[in-house]
C-alpha cells in the first residue's frame, strides 16, 4: 500500500504533465498508484517501481491520454485538429512547391504562394493555437499564444508581400520581428522560467531570452543598416552560443539522466536560427553594397562622358553665355568632388585612389554604412558642415545659370534643381545617410547639373543659328 507522500509524488508529476481534465486526472493517478503498488508486491522499492510505469507510459504518454480523450468527447476539438493537421499537411506543400515555380519562373507561382501563406496564416495558425489553449486550459499561457500568432502571422504576410512585391512588406516584416521581440519572447520565457525548478536552468533561460531578443532587433539594424546593428549581432551571438546554449546543457545534463528529444531539437533549431539570421545579414549588406557599387560605376561613367562631352563643346564654342555656364558648372562640380574625396579620406586615409575618385575607390570603403562619419563632416553637431555650404554654392550656382537660360524647357530644368536645393532641410534630410549613399546622391547632383550645362548649350547653339538666320531673312 502506498503512503501519502508517495501518492503526492505521482500526483505532481500528473499535474505537472498539464492534464487539466479533472476525471481523467484522478483516474490516471489511481492507475499509476495500481501499477506501482502491483510491481512493489514482486519486490521492487517504490523509487524503481515509479520509474519503471514512467518509462513504459513514455515520453508525453500522459500527455497523449488526455489528447486522445478530447478527441473522443469533444466534437469541435475533434474537427480542428483534423483540420489543423490537414492544413499543417497542405500550406507547406503549396509553398514548396510556389516557391521552385518561382524559381524558376513558371506560371501561377504567385497563385500557389497567395494560397499557400492563405491556408498558413488563416487555417493553420488560428487552428493551432486554439488547440494549444484547449489542451493545455491555461488562461496565464493565452497572451503567449495570441502574440506568438501576430508575430507569425505578421511575419508570414511580410514575406509573401516582399516575394509578391505588394506595398508594407517590409513594414510587415519589421512589426512581426518586433512582435516577436518585445512581446512573444518575453511571454514564452516568463512563462518557462516559472516551470524551471533549478536555478541554474532559470539563468540559462533568461539569458538564452536576452539573447534573442539582442538577435532579432540587430537583425532589423543590420538589414536597415542602423548604427549598432554590428555591437547588437556581436553579444547576442555571444550571449547564444557562449553562455546561454552551454549554461543550460551543463545544467540540463546535471539534473536529468537522460537527454531528451526536445533539447536535442533546441540545440539543432537555435543553432540553426541564430546561423541563418547571420548569414541572412551578411546577404543583404553584400547585395546591398552591391547595388550602390553598381549605381555609383554607372554614375561615374555618365558623368564622364557628360564632362568630356561639355568640355568638347566649350572649346570649339565662342559664345560668351556658353563660357560662363561651363566655369560656373566646372566650379561647383569640383567643389562637389573635393567633398567627396574628404568623406573618402575620413573613411581610410589609405585608399590608394583618392585623388581620381574612380570606381576603385569605392572597393576600399572601410565603412561603406557608416552614418556617424557623414553626419560628423557634412552636417554637424551644430549645423555648420559641409552640406551647408554645398547649398549656398548650389543655390548661388542656380542663381547664376538663371541669367542665361531663356527657353522653356530650359528654365523648367532649371527651376527642378533649384528647388531641390533652397528647402532649409536639404542638408539633414540628404545626408542623414550612410557613407555609401552619400557619395551616391553627390554623384547624382552632379550629374543632375552636367545635364543641365548640355542643355544649355544646346540651346546656346540653336539660339546662334536663328539669330544669324535673321538678318539674312531681312536682306533676301
Amino acid at each position: 500500500m502506498l503512503g501519502l507522500e508517495e501518492v503526492k509524488i505521482i500526483e505532481n508529476q500528473v499535474t505537472e504533465a498539464n492534464i487539466h481534465y479533472s476525471h481523467l486526472r484522478d483516474d490516471l493517478v489511481d492507475h499509476i498508484c495500481c501499477d506501482v503498488e502491483h510491481m512493489m508486491k514482486d519486490g521492487y522499492k517504490f523509487s524503481d517501481a515509479y520509474e519503471k510505469v514512467r518509462e513504459r507510459i513514455g515520453y508525453r504518454g500522459l500527455k497523449k491520454i488526455q489528447d486522445d480523450t478530447f478527441y473522443l468527447i469533444d466534437k469541435t476539438y475533434r474537427t480542428m485538429k483534423k483540420l489543423m493537421k490537414t492544413t499543417g499537411l497542405i500550406a507547406p506543400a503549396l509553398l514548396g512547391i510556389g516557391s521552385l515555380f518561382k524559381i524558376f519562373h513558371w506560371p501561377g507561382a504567385g497563385i500557389l504562394l497567395v494560397l499557400g501563406f492563405f491556408v498558413l496564416c488563416f487555417l493553420f495558425l488560428p487552428t493551432s493555437i486554439y488547440i494549444l489553449y484547449k489542451e493545455t486550459k491555461s488562461k496565464k499561457n493565452v497572451f503567449t499564444y495570441l502574440s506568438g500568432f501576430m508575430a507569425a502571422l505578421l511575419y508570414s504576410l511580410g514575406v509573401l508581400f516582399k516575394v509578391m512585391h505588394f506595398p508594407f512588406g517590409t513594414e510587415l516584416l519589421f512589426a512581426g520581428i518586433f512582435t516577436s521581440a518585445l512581446l512573444f519572447l518575453p511571454a514564452l520565457f516568463i512563462t518557462k522560467l516559472k516551470g524551471a525548478s533549478k536555478s541554474t536552468e532559470k539563468s540559462a533561460i533568461a539569458i538564452g531570452m536576452v539573447a534573442l531578443i539582442i538577435l532579432l532587433i540587430g537583425f532589423v539594424f543590420k538589414i536597415m543598416h542602423w548604427p549598432g546593428a554590428s555591437a547588437l549581432l556581436f553579444f547576442g551571438n555571444v550571449f547564444v552560443f557562449v553562455i546561454a546554449i552551454p549554461f543550460y546543457g551543463i545544467s540540463l545534463m546535471k539534473n536529468k539522466k537522460q537527454i531528451s528529444g526536445q533539447f536535442i531539437f533546441l540545440i539543432i533549431a537555435s543553432s540553426w536560427l541564430v546561423i541563418s539570421m547571420n548569414l541572412i545579414s551578411v546577404k543583404t549588406s553584400r547585395t546591398l553594397g552591391k547595388n550602390y557599387y553598381n549605381l555609383y560605376e554607372s554614375l561615374s561613367k555618365n558623368n564622364s562622358d557628360l564632362l568630356t562631352s561639355n568640355t568638347t563643346f566649350y572649346n570649339t564654342d565662342t559664345l560668351a553665355n556658353t563660357k560662363e555656364i561651363h566655369k560656373a558648372t566646372t566650379e561647383i562640380i569640383e567643389s562637389i568632388e573635393a567633398i567627396k574625396k574628404t568623406l573618402l579620406r575620413m573613411d581610410n586615409p589609405q585608399n590608394p585612389y583618392l585623388e581620381d575618385i574612380s570606381i576603385k575607390s569605392i572597393e576600399f570603403l572601410k565603412h561603406p554604412f557608416d552614418r556617424e562619419l557623414v553626419f560628423k563632416s557634412m552636417i554637424g553637431e551644430k549645423n555648420d558642415g559641409i552640406a551647408f555650404d554645398l547649398q549656398n554654392k548650389l543655390k548661388a550656382y542656380t542663381n547664376t545659370i538663371g541669367k542665361y537660360t531663356q527657353s522653356a524647357s530650359g528654365s523648367d530644368l532649371l527651376n527642378t534643381l533649384a528647388t531641390e536645393f533652397k528647402s532649409s532641410d536639404w542638408p539633414t534630410a540628404k545626408f542623414n545617410r550612410t557613407l555609401f549613399h552619400s557619395i551616391n546622391y553627390l554623384s547624382m547632383v552632379q550629374q543632375k547639373i552636367l545635364l543641365f550645362e548640355s542643355n544649355a548649350q544646346m540651346e546656346s547653339k540653336i539660339m546662334a543659328k536663328n539669330s544669324i538666320k535673321k538678318p539674312q531673312n531681312q536682306n533676301s
